[in-house]
């Protein structure tokens, strides 16, 4: 789904995450009963992804790593995330051309971290920012 007319547009437009625990397998794509992707809203033009490949002694390795942030941090919010915390997540992100990918794999779980800010001055956006990265052997799906 194209959200915006021409090409090459920067951002990403959503991110969905699931826990490694909740597949049967990554090839072909299937979760266990009653699982499924959960969508993370988050705040618009403040999600990222950067990918890099490196040819090293071992072989082609491909990293891939950005940020989100979440508005209106809760408790409630800290709760539910604290099971990604870690490695311990797939996660598939669509860019706004419509371009998805999924990172991470059973084996190479993406890495999830968490900070809160609830900004210096009543203008600041209190939120949180979640960073995440991944370095597997295989190219994202």
């Amino acid at each position: 789904m194209k959200l915006h007319d021409g090409e090459n547009i920067g951002g990403v437009s959503k991110f969905e995450i699931c826990l490694v625990t909740d597949l049967i397998s990554l090839k072909p794509f299937l979760f266990k009963p009653g699982k499924h992707w959960y969508t993370v809203e988050h705040v618009p033009q403040s999600g990222s992804l950067k990918d890099d490949e490196v040819d090293t002694e071992n072989g082609i390795t491909y990293t891939y790593a950005g940020v989100f942030k979440r508005q209106f941090p809760s408790k409630k919010d800290e709760l539910f995330f604290e099971s990604y915390i870690g490695p311990r997540s797939i996660m598939k992100i669509t860019d706004l051309n419509g371009i998805q990918i999924i990172i991470g794999t059973q084996d190479t779980p993406v890495l999830l971290s968490r900070s809160g800010d609830r900004g210096v001055k009543p203008s600041d956006m209190a939120h949180h920012e979640f960073k995440y990265s991944v370095t597997q052997i295989e190219r994202a799906v």
